[in-house]
């Protein structure tokens, strides 16, 4: 019974300054606000300050009044660390007094940033208040000058414009003067113009001209005068010349 009493007992002072109905925050974000609380309620002491006994549950008002926001900057408290410097949670909630001569009392507490407690306290409000705008204002400028930068650097480059359909069809012609050759050769130094068209036009990885038209006739023509395949005119097959076959091959 003794027992049972001593650990009621040890519950009910583990849940002291403990608000009510704050299932849904995170038990961690809950700790965090207690404990800045509880130590600002220490400094105050150990200072001779003037503190409210219910500085916990004005903590935990200002809070939710506030949407459990910073009441300083408006952004959200956050618990991760950043970097290895003493105050390594920037973004925990820290108890801040607005007039650093008088004590933490209901009216004049806040609850914001460690982050920016810290730069208060230091400098107070209006100089960090400079300092955060001077920043945002250079950081501003800054981004617009890149951005300018960029705008120029890309209108000054050369714009290629793309290749003409006259351009394409040579090209064409040029892959099929280099490569119609070998097939031939594969197949025996003769193929029907339609077969042979339909493989060119299937290996043929680069853009098409619009039209193929022409296109063979250009081609094999020059092979012709290379001396590379016979006359194509008038035939259904386009032949390697005599004693070619074997040159091309190797």
């Amino acid at each position: 019974m003794t027992s049972d009493l001593a650990g009621d007992e040890r519950v009910q002072r583990a849940h002291t300054d403990v608000p009510d109905e704050q299932p849904s925050l995170d038990p961690e974000l809950i700790r965090a606000l207690k404990d800045s609380a509880r130590r600002a309620r220490s400094r105050a002491r150990a200072r001779g300050l003037e503190v409210d006994e219910d500085i916990v549950e004005q903590v935990f008002e200002r809070f939710r009044s506030n949407g459990g926001l910073c009441e300083v900057t408006g952004l959200p408290f956050d618990l991760r660390k950043v970097g290895t410097g003493a105050a390594k949670r920037p973004r925990a909630p820290s108890v801040d007094r607005k007039d650093g001569e008088r004590g933490y009392t209901r009216d004049n507490i806040q609850v914001v940033w460690a982050h920016a407690n810290f730069a208060m306290n230091r400098f107070g409000y209006e100089g960090t208040l400079e300092l955060a705008r001077g920043m945002v204002a250079y950081e501003d400028a800054r981004r617009a000058q890149l951005a300018e930068e960029a705008e120029l650097e890309a209108a000054a480059k050369p714009t290629e414009s793309p290749p003409t359909d006259q351009q394409l069809k040579r090209d064409y012609i040029d892959f099929v003067i280099e490569t119609a050759p070998r097939i031939l050769s594969g197949h025996g130094g003769r193929m029907q113009k339609g077969p042979l068209q339909r493989i060119l036009e299937e290996l043929y990885d680069r853009p098409r001209p619009v039209s193929l038209w022409n296109a063979y006739g250009w081609a094999f023509r020059t092979l012709f005068e290379r001396g590379i395949t016979l006359p194509a005119t008038g035939s259904d097959y386009y032949k390697l010349a005599d004693g070619l076959d074997d040159r091309v091959r190797s």
